[in-house]
């Protein structure tokens, strides 16, 4: 109870904290896939790629929300930005968990998991169209983890990352929402001013 009761203090005396905290942990858990990938040469599967784009708009999102949250009248927008961070992160999670069952082989992946993707297009296609070539790494599949640590994967620290982050944008939407129903929060400078 006294966490909560902070998380409400600091969310009606600095609103724009928390949503900075999560952009953040966006930045800096994008920024470890990327050095992996390109300094550590761990090359990523196509789940791998699509887990990183729920810290890519769960960034922006919380991006914004840092912003309107400098103005006291943008209470509920925040709000429902912190809501929207949440079910980027659901995504995150969900993605993440699809690769550690695939990884964990507790269930086979779809297609692209397979790493025979760049089978389907020819080459002169590829550089005409402009694919992303982190798309088309034949050798990897989704099954085969690159890189652990204490016998857990990179997929398995994603799933804890995005449950963490999920929750935790939850937990302030949550908080900001009660604050909004309840009156709690400060009222905008503007309604001050006129009184």
């Amino acid at each position: 109870m006294a966490m909560l009761a902070l998380a409400a203090r600091v969310n009606r005396n600095w609103p724009w904290i928390f949503p900075l905290l999560i952009l953040l942990a966006c930045v800096f858990i994008a920024g470890i896939a990327l050095v992996s990938q390109y300094v550590g040469g761990h090359h990523p599967c196509t789940l791998c790629i699509a887990q990183r784009t729920s810290y890519v708009v769960a960034a922006v999102i919380a991006g914004a929300a840092a912003y309107i949250g400098r103005a006291d009248e943008q209470n509920l927008e925040r709000c429902m930005l912190l809501g929207v961070c949440s079910l980027a992160f659901l995504f995150g999670t969900f993605t993440a968990f699809q690769h550690v069952g695939v990884e964990q082989e507790w269930w086979d992946g779809a297609i692209f998991c397979e790493g025979v993707m760049a089978d389907f297009v020819q080459e002169s296609e590829r550089q005409r169209l402009g694919f992303n070539q982190l798309f088309f790494v034949p050798e990897m599949t989704c099954s085969e983890g690159t890189w652990s640590l204490l016998g857990l994967s990179m997929a398995t620290y994603n799933l804890l990352a995005n449950l963490g982050l999920m929750l935790f944008s939850a937990l302030l939407a949550l908080v900001a929402l009660r604050d909004i129903l309840l009156g709690d929060m400060p009222q905008s400078r503007s309604s001050t001013e006129s009184q």
